[in-house]
């Protein structure tokens, strides 16, 4: 990952997304991205009756090249859908990472029918055997994000009151514990330059820091210093100022900057 922006949303007109097929063209992309699922577990038994976790991992949370990470709450899909189709039409490849936490639940469901009954109770599952088998699935998950979020170029958190709870000016929390792991995560992948810019010269470093996790009916306290602000406007501002002899990105880059050193 090069770059990451805390996108601040203040609302979409979904008329509009409507209206120029952004949104249906990206729901498009994400229905394809989703293709690859599979509902035959027979098909990752090994020889001694375990499940190939590799295989699992490579077929329900594929790696999908993109240029692009949108983190988002589950409320939030079809803004991301939205924000997802007017940069495709762009160019640019991108990745909505509930492409891939949207079928941990049906991934689950799936393992503990087959793997985790109950031996007492039909309909119900053994508690030691879901709880193992959900951390597995989760962890999965996890890497898979991370992988993710680390072979995009930037990422895009959409800050919305669905995806976070402001407890005050200079303290936010989520209740979304993907959410939570990505821009966790988001602050310890290295940074890296895309190749066409390899040769400029580059100022900002990598931040190292450990988020505190306070639980109060399970929110996470968010960090995003580490992201840069950007809105809505912002985004309409970089669209005006695209242009052929640049990398859309790099405009994306340029104006953030020239930005930040004017406030």
């Amino acid at each position: 990952m090069y770059r990451g922006f805390d996108l601040t949303i203040q609302g979409i007109k979904m008329s509009e997304a409507v209206e120029y097929n952004l949104t249906s063209d990206a729901k498009k992309n994400f229905s394809a991205n989703k293709e690859i699922v599979r509902t035959q577990l027979k098909e990752y038994l090994l020889p001694n009756g375990s499940l190939d976790g590799k295989r699992l991992q490579e077929d329900w949370f594929p790696q999908i090249e993109s240029d692009v990470f949108i983190s988002h709450s589950h409320d939030d899909l079809e803004i991301a859908l939205f924000i997802s189709g007017v940069l495709e039409a762009l160019g640019l490849k991108v990745f909505i990472d509930s492409t891939v936490w949207g079928y941990s639940d049906e991934l689950l469901r799936i393992i503990d029918e087959k793997m985790c009954p109950s031996q007492n109770q039909k309909g119900n599952y053994n508690y030691q055997a879901r709880n193992y088998s959900t951390a597995h699935v989760h962890m999965m998950l996890s890497v898979a994000l991370n992988k993710m979020i680390d072979k995009s170029e930037c990422l895009f958190f959409l800050n919305t009151p669905s995806s976070v709870s402001t407890k005050s000016v200079i303290e936010q929390r989520t209740r979304s514990p993907w959410i939570y792991s990505e821009i966790a995560n988001s602050r310890l992948l290295r940074v890296r330059k895309p190749d066409r810019m390899l040769t400029k010269s580059f100022s900002k470093g990598g931040k190292i820091e450990a988020l505190s996790m306070i639980v109060e009916n399970i929110e996470h306290v968010l960090e995003l210093d580490h992201l840069q602000q950007i809105n809505q406007e912002d985004i309409v501002n970089w669209l005006d100022k695209i242009n052929e002899e640049e990398h859309i990105l790099d405009t994306l880059y340029k104006y953030v900057d020239s930005k930040e050193l004017l406030s």
